[in-house]
């Protein structure tokens, strides 16, 4: 449960990206590449492929099987996956850093409740953040 505590604070500082940065609509060519790989990591998730996941992550960011173990345990109780809701695109920039992330918030229906995935991807196209509610 601590390293899972440690996965959502890692999640938190990296979404809280620039003090008061806003987020910007992102172009219908970004969304549409970014919103596909945002799925397919939800995919991923849902289907319990660990080392599939992490291999689209950022390394530096050292996501590890167990703490995504936590995770699956947390979705238990969305039930099974039905299908992809409504989705949205922002840029968001790290002011410090100059640095800007591409986040898909990705609404998904399972048959005990849904969900709200927030999916962020570097420059590289790595997934640098993962968080659902």
């Amino acid at each position: 449960m601590r390293n899972f505590k440690n996965l959502i604070l890692i999640v938190i500082a990296l979404f809280l990206v620039g003090c008061g940065s806003k987020g910007e609509k992102m172009s219908d060519d970004d969304f549409s590449k970014y919103e596909k790989q945002a799925q397919a990591a939800i995919s991923l998730i849902n289907e319990r492929k660990t080392v599939e996941f992490i291999d689209l992550t950022e390394k530096s960011l050292g996501f590890k099987k167990e703490i995504l173990e936590e995770a699956y345990k947390n979705l238990e109780n969305y039930g099974k996956f039905v299908e992809f809701g409504k989705s949205k695109g922002i840029y968001e920039e790290e002011k410090d850093k100059g640095e800007t992330y591409f986040t898909i918030l990705q609404k998904v229906k399972y048959d005990k409740k849904d969900a709200l995935f927030r999916v962020s991807f570097n420059k590289d196209n790595k997934i640098i953040g993962i968080f659902f509610k």
